[in-house]
């Protein structure tokens, strides 16, 4: 199973998405942070280790709110793999760094989204988060 958080940054009217660059199998469509649930954590802790491993933005357990899982058979080339998908908001935008497996770290004005090529079903999820805030 994976996490995948979504993290909105709201100031002055504006907002970004923070997205990171995944490796294989899309290593030029951004993706939204996240990774494998390991042994012995709940998916809520997953996501914040996650966040924090391929970002080092900070979060605590409780500032996350469920958006959806999100299994569509096909929906990741490498497997057959279930996505929890959790919102973050900020009121602040700390600096992304990248880490952990990630290349590159950070903020993606909304604005922008049209034009950027997204991993897996990362669009569907952004979408249903944007909606859901």
């Amino acid at each position: 199973m994976l996490v995948s958080p979504v993290v909105l940054h709201l100031a002055s009217f504006a907002m970004s998405v923070s997205a990171v660059f995944l490796p294989y199998p899309f290593g030029d469509h951004l993706s939204l942070p996240g990774g494998h649930v390991d042994l012995g954590e709940n998916v809520r802790q997953a996501a914040v280790r996650e966040l924090a491993e391929e970002t080092a933005v900070p979060v605590d357990l409780g500032d996350l709110t469920l958006v959806g899982v999100y299994d569509a058979p096909g929906r990741d080339p490498r497997g057959p793999y279930r996505t929890t998908a959790y919102l973050l908001t900020l009121q602040s935008a700390p600096e992304p760094t990248a880490a952990d497996d990630a290349r590159t770290a950070r903020w993606v004005p909304i604005s922008e989204l049209p034009e950027v090529a997204l991993a897996f079903d990362h669009r569907a999820i952004l979408d249903q988060a944007l909606t859901e805030r």
